[in-house]
């Protein structure tokens, strides 16, 4: 993520070099234009990141044994599967 970052930055600095309607903005860089455009690009950075550091620590899901398992927490975010019995159906 960090390797991404810079590469956008990076295009982003020349993107307002290269472009003639964006030189007159900033011009040596150091303008309000180009210092928010790179603050609002770092906010979402932090925000993807964010949300990727949440999804990668979220509590296990197997799909079909919630019915026959259930989950213990050992620690932080190690859990392990003990086994349930199953509902029985009533016959009607």
């Amino acid at each position: 993520m960090p390797a991404l970052y810079l590469n956008v930055f990076v295009a982003i600095a020349q993107v307002f070099q290269k472009l003639p309607f964006l030189q007159p903005l900033a011009p040596t860089q150091s303008e309000p234009p180009f210092i928010v455009t790179q603050v609002i690009v770092m906010a979402v950075f932090f925000v993807l990141g964010f949300v990727a550091v949440k999804r990668l620590h979220s509590e296990p899901k197997i799909v079909g044994a919630r019915r026959c398992f259930k989950f213990e927490q050992v620690s932080g975010n190690i859990f392990k599967l003990l086994p349930t019995r199953p509902r029985r159906r009533l016959k009607q």
